[in-house]
């Protein structure tokens, strides 16, 4: 049996058929299930030690949807595991339209292989199907499919990929370093980005995350350093620590309104993010308390521009650690923690706006802020916050009227020309209704 490069044997998928008899058709070896009359492509010939892939398939291959053996017609269903695996003599394969299965390793190292066609009834194709395809520049994925399974196009050379809306789940390691990468479109459908599922794909400038998916699994897009703008769509609940570690060029970041939890480090070395939009209440994390959380934060040093949602509930260890482009931060009245070193290193801050009624310890969350600038409360609060641990290192607590106070849903924002009505609500651009509105912090009369 022809085992992987390391020697470890290939585990076979039950097709709940007996196959038992092995033929060759057109340089092919076909194993058949002489009971149910259906076949599969099989593994090439064994070769000496020394080379044991002397008789590895090569050229140009076009697998039969049919064989005749003994009087008798067998329908080829499927591609056994490891059936082409190693052959780097491969050039192109059609694969006919009976075959529902492709086998895990089926296709792995075929490093030459530049063009493959795929049934349009394909439901399956195995982990690590096409891994290492380096001269597979496209693929055609069939609606057929409901699973992107492990290392499935893993270290391919896609220059792009139209996920069908039939697919589900997209899961660890799909399309890993697949370093030729430009364009991904992910259809309406998808539910789930596994783990590291487009880790390093160093080419892709932009990804935007369908309102159907779900979960964004850990470092699913990590070390994509050309990646510039990313949306994630309003299903999302989950963004798993690491998931956009090391996007260096990524400027633009979008977060859709049902994300509940940003995980450690997702957003870490992302130098050059300037603004982030948080269109939803997150729990920004860094539970871990790993290096990483610390040194950078969840989202990078250089953001500067943040609006977050009215419901969150506690900022997590070192979560805007460094920020030191950061001028101004307005904390919802829900907070119920601060983590340590939360805040810490963000030595731009002019202003801390807080609405918490009851103010709870903080210690090690401001470090390295300056404490004279002005920390607004609300009114009948300063006291609570002068014998607070954490807030009272601050000299210049200042009590919010009452007019101000109405915003308690808060928006965090440094963009030029923010509006909110006295409630709190965002405007979407200059109000045209005329009345009073809080413009960068600042109360303004609109005629």
């Amino acid at each position: 049996m022809v085992t992987e490069k390391s020697g470890k044997a290939i585990k076979r998928i039950n097709y709940d058929y007996d196959f038992t008899r092995i033929i060759k058709r057109s340089n092919l070896n076909y194993i058949l299930d002489t009971n149910n009359k259906v076949a599969k492509v099989y593994q090439y010939d064994q070769g000496e030690k020394d080379n044991p892939y002397q008789y590895a398939y090569t050229g140009d291959i076009n697998i039969l949807a049919t064989i005749t053996y003994n009087k008798e017609t067998y329908s080829v269903i499927a591609i056994d595991e490891h059936a082409f695996a190693y052959c780097t003599g491969l050039n192109s394969v059609i694969i006919p339209e009976g075959v529902t299965q492709i086998g895990q390793y089926a296709f792995k190292d075929c490093s030459n292989m530049t063009n493959i066609i795929l049934p349009n009834n394909l439901t399956n194709i195995g982990e690590e199907a096409f891994n290492g395809c380096s001269s597979l520049t496209k693929i055609n994925i069939p609606k057929s499919m409901t699973t992107i399974n492990k290392w499935a196009f893993s270290g391919c050379g896609l220059t792009s990929v139209d996920i069908p809306d039939h697919v589900m789940k997209i899961n660890d390691y799909a399309f890993s370093d697949c370093s030729n990468l430009t364009s991904v479109t992910i259809s309406e459908g998808v539910t789930s980005i596994g783990g590291h599922a487009f880790y390093n794909c160093s080419s892709l400038t932009n990804i935007l995350i369908p309102n159907s998916v779900n979960s964004i699994g850990e470092g699913s897009f990590s070390q994509n350093y050309s990646l510039v703008s990313a949306t994630i769509g309003n299903g999302v609940v989950n963004i798993g620590p690491f998931a956009f570690f090391e996007c260096s060029s990524l400027t633009d970041l979008v977060v859709g309104s049902s994300v509940t939890s940003i995980e450690d480090a997702a957003f870490w070395g992302c130098n050059a993010l300037t603004a982030v939009t948080l269109n939803s209440n997150p729990l920004i994390s860094a539970s871990r308390s790993t290096y990483y959380s610390y040194m950078e934060s969840t989202f990078g040093k250089q953001v500067k521009n943040y609006i977050i949602g009215p419901n969150v509930n506690r900022i997590g260890d070192g979560a805007f650690y460094a920020c030191t482009l950061m001028k101004s931060v307005i904390i919802p009245e829900g907070v119920t923690s601060i983590g340590e070193y939360a805040f810490s290193g963000c030595s731009g801050l002019q202003s801390i706006t807080s609405f918490i009624e009851e103010p709870f310890g903080c210690s090690n969350s401001w470090n390295y802020v300056t404490k004279s600038i002005p920390l607004y409360v609300p009114a009948g609060t300063k006291e609570k916050y002068k014998n607070t641990d954490g807030w009272n290192e601050f000299t210049n607590i200042i009590e919010l009227d009452d007019e101000t106070t109405g915003i308690h849903n808060c928006i965090q924002s440094h963009k030029e020309q923010t509006y909110y009505s006295l409630d709190g609500h965002l405007q979407y651009g200059k109000p045209t209704k005329k009345g009073v509105y809080v413009v960068n912090g600042k109360k303004k009369i609109i005629r």
